[in-house]
């Protein structure tokens, strides 16, 4: 018996059902990460457009002066 083999016949139904479900919560909170992330990189942007400066958002968002133009370039 191969050992892919013996490893799913010691995983019970539970088992793979929990793991299932912990697949699908990080999937859900993957994408809420993105989704946050992009509604913070769009309120960057409005704000660098109203002038504010990159060092200030830096220190405002913790992000680094790097990241900053970054997202204004739409890098990343």
């Amino acid at each position: 018996m191969s050992s892919v083999v013996y490893a799913l016949l010691m995983i019970s139904d539970y088992d793979a059902e929990t793991l299932d479900l912990h697949r699908a919560n990080v999937a859900e909170k993957t994408e809420a990460l993105e989704q946050a992330k992009a509604g913070r990189d769009d309120h960057v942007r409005a704000l660098l457009a109203k002038g504010v400066g990159p060092t200030e958002l830096g220190r405002l968002t913790g992000l680094s002066r790097e990241r900053i133009y970054q997202i204004k370039e739409n890098r990343r």
